[in-house]
């Protein structure tokens, strides 16, 4: 009896033996205890995570067939995370292991639910097979892959019954590196994979249109941030693509490990940071603000060449991303503050996506192992959703600036009416004293009596230059500045401005002086000639206020070149006061003048050098200037004119030489009597003996009903019927519809002159106007000279 006990407990031992020895003896393929998964009959969707176990290779060198080798049986760890193995972001390379059983003898796919853009490997191999013999030849006969399937997917024909051990190895660049592993029945399949479709198809097709209609509206509008937010929809369109791939064309941007991977978010932001300045009128309104935001995005878009290059890379755009948040709320409630009505709407929908978006974000950065590919789809939705609201806001913005428009040309328009008034109101009285001024410098008079008229010539012709100036700067600032192009004698022009403002000179105890380089002056060229007089009267008049003692003198290059045209460079150079360095970038700002009493000291209003600035601008040229302290200034310019024909002009011709032809009957109408009184003694002066006149238009209406007339002098604004009322009347039912009409105002204002010849006047007098002028046109209107 004890005999037979002892035997059968050796009996046991022997087997324990003999099953250990055996278990040691299998592959560690076969021989790890996994449960393995059952592929059941009926089943649709089944988790493989659960039954995994994983072994992380740093080396990133380790096969197939040392992980079955005795020596790394034990480094497998099983999977206790539940559904889904997610190790976060890093740089090895992770071994998932499972065995499968298909039960039902259906074929099943395979699918990998995640973004594993780098590297991976599947292999599939039989209870007790030889690992070293395992590739992916042998594989294909147990799972062929989907190539056109958006992720990692396999139809697999497992045998019914069999045992068999799925090994995969995947690398993820910088990305996080996740394995949801599921097998689906071909119903379950089709339906993941329609709805995939319809989902992303329909997020992609939406943000396809926005983008377009963006782009639409930019052409459309000619805005800028529309064209901004396009490219921005676009990014966050390639940026959703990457983790949720449809189209195959973009499957680049999927690799994790690609230098281009990080690129769609970061050339978001750039855009993004672009279309908020552009919306919150950061350029016109906050010129530095504006600056700081460019900065940003350079910085940004710079970044693009950097993060590429290094591991971990993935993360700074996601942090730039949510830094994003924290630079434009803070701005836009702080311009919601300053009055910014779109800043605010804007400062709530930043808000209401860092609510929705700051969740996902900081998970990818604090604790990868969480984070889910349907966390990129979220963000996606969410900006979709977010572009509504923005595209609105952009409405809102234009209907805003269409609101300012309207208010700055209501402005403008107010602005030219009141320009007008005050031309008309300070050249009437000029125009008067410039008149009486010129008869009575016909008549002999005494020398001291000489004196004083050619004081209050040229003080009249001051008043006229400053005059002249306040309405070129109106014209300036409303893009109205426009040359007129006539051929004129260069050294008549010149010569002119010189004899004017040597008197002024004179009186400071200055030596002006006129130096004339290369080829003659005597040329004639096509240019406006009154622009370029202003200019270097302007020029000449500062250099005279501002030099005590010493001289002025302007230096004329004339030099012939090719295309029969002429380079003329101006130089004016004075001994004056000079121009600190600080201050050289305010000189040619309007009102703006050097010194803290300069205006009260030399007089002036600070606008002849920002109008020559801009006159010589619309000549083709630049103003510079050279100056040192105590020392002088030099002002320069070159200007490129064509040549014209030889223009016969005198250059000093006294009032009394002119005369009108004889017999010439004239009518002339004017609402001052002062100016009736001027206006009847030149022409008187000039030959005239009939002259008829009229105080209003209806008068003159009256006179042309009852006689013949040879010429009209009529001025424009007067009380009732205007000028150009007059005009057109004469031109439907007067006697002589063609006779010829010279319009006589103190509006100098082009839409002035081209009214008048849309009424149908023939020529243009603007007050105060000389003998010369009067002549000149008289004479040219009946063709003799």
């Amino acid at each position: 009896m004890l005999i037979s006990m002892g035997a059968r407990k050796a009996d046991c031992v022997f087997r324990f033996l003999y099953v250990l020895l055996y278990l040691l003896a299998l592959d560690v393929s076969a021989g790890t205890d996994l449960k393995p998964l059952v592929l059941s009959p009926g089943g649709e969707v089944i988790s493989a995570s659960q039954y995994a176990e994983f072994l992380e290779d740093p080396t990133r060198q380790l096969s197939l067939a040392q992980l079955a080798s005795p020596a790394h049986a034990d480094r497998f760890q099983p999977n206790s995370s539940g559904d889904t193995l997610n190790f976060g972001r890093t740089r090895s390379a992770y071994w998932v292991h499972f065995t499968v059983i298909n039960q039902s003898g259906e074929p099943w796919y395979l699918l990998l639910d995640s973004l594993l853009g780098d590297e991976f490997d599947l292999y599939v191999m039989e209870e007790g097979a030889d690992a070293q013999r395992v590739n992916a030849a042998t594989t294909l006969q147990y799972a062929k892959p989907l190539n056109d399937f958006r992720r990692k997917a396999w139809e697999t024909h497992f045998p019914q019954g069999e045992k068999l051990h799925i090994y995969m190895r995947a690398t993820n660049g910088n990305a996080i590196l996740r394995f949801p592993i599921e097998f689906l029945s071909n119903t379950a399949m089709l339906e993941r994979s329609n709805g995939n479709h319809l989902l992303l198809g329909g997020l992609y097709s939406a943000m396809l249109l926005l983008a377009i209609y963006q782009v639409v509206m930019c052409v459309s509008l000619r805005e800028s941030s529309y064209l901004f937010l396009s490219i921005h929809i676009l990014a966050m369109l390639a940026t959703i693509h990457r983790t949720n791939p449809t189209f195959g064309w973009l499957g680049f941007l999927s690799d994790t490990d690609s230098y281009f991977f990080t690129t769609p978010l970061l050339l978001g932001i750039t855009s993004y940071l672009l279309f908020s300045r552009q919306i919150l009128d950061l350029p016109r309104d906050y010129p530095k603000l504006n600056k700081v935001y460019g900065i940003v995005a350079l910085f940004v878009l710079l970044s693009i060449g950097i993060v590429g290059l290094f591991p971990g890379g993935t993360v700074i755009p996601i942090l730039l991303g949510l830094g994003l948040y924290f630079l434009e709320i803070p701005v836009s409630l702080w311009l919601t503050i300053r009055g910014n009505r779109i800043a605010g709407f804007f400062a709530a929908i930043h808000v209401s996506a860092l609510l929705a978006q700051v969740g996902g974000g900081w998970l990818i950065v604090s604790d990868p192992a969480k984070w889910s590919p349907s966390a990129d789809l979220y963000t996606g939705l969410i900006s979709l959703l977010l572009i509504f609201p923005i595209t609105w806001l952009q409405a809102l913005r234009v209907n805003y600036i269409q609101e300012r428009t309207r208010k700055l040309e209501a402005e403008h328009k107010a602005k030219d009416a009141f320009l007008a008034v005050m031309s008309h109101e300070l050249r009437t009285p000029l125009h008067a004293i410039v008149g009486l001024s010129g008869l009575l410098r016909m008549d002999a008079v005494g020398e001291k009596q000489t004196v004083y008229l050619d004081r209050l010539n040229t003080a009249a012709q001051h008043q006229l230059h400053l005059v002249g100036n306040i309405l070129d700067m109106a014209k300036v600032s409303t893009q109205n500045l426009q040359l007129d192009i006539q051929p004129f004698r260069l050294d008549i022009a010149i010569g002119s401005v010189v004899e004017l403002m040597q008197q002024a000179a004179k009186q400071k105890g200055l030596k002006l002086s006129l130096h004339w380089q290369g080829d003659s002056g005597s040329v004639s060229v096509l240019g406006d000639r009154l622009s370029l007089a202003q200019i270097l009267m302007n020029l000449l008049g500062n250099a005279v206020k501002y030099t005590n003692y010493g001289s002025i003198t302007l230096t004329v290059t004339c030099s012939r070149i090719a295309d029969n045209r002429y380079e003329i460079c101006f130089e004016v150079a004075d001994t004056g006061i000079g121009i600190p360095a600080d201050k050289l970038d305010l000189l040619f700002e309007p009102f703006v003048q050097i010194g803290e009493q300069a205006g009260l000291s030399q007089g002036g209003v600070g606008l002849g050098l920002a109008i020559s600035k801009h006159l010589v601008v619309a000549m083709g040229s630049v103003l510079e200037v050279n100056s040192e302290v105590d020392e002088g200034s030099c002002f320069f310019f070159t200007v490129i004119f064509e040549a014209a024909s030889t223009v016969c002009e005198s250059e000093v011709q006294e009032v009394v030489n002119y005369q009108l032809p004889p017999g010439l009957r004239v009518l002339l109408v004017d609402d001052s009597e002062l100016n009736r009184f001027v206006g009847t003694e030149m022409l008187s002066n000039m030959g005239v003996n009939d002259i008829a006149l009229a105080a209003d238009g209806e008068s003159a209406i009256l006179q042309l009903q009852q006689r013949d007339f040879d010429v009209v002098l009529l001025d424009i604004s007067m009380p009732g019927m205007d000028g150009f009322a007059v005009t057109r009347w004469l031109r439907q039912h007067g006697r002589n519809p063609s006779i010829p009409v010279i319009a006589l105002s103190a509006h100098v204002l082009q839409s002035i002159r081209e009214e008048g010849k849309r009424s149908g006047m023939n020529a243009f007098l603007g007050k105060p106007f000389e003998y010369h002028q009067v002549a000149e046109i008289v004479t040219q209107l009946f063709g003799r000279k």
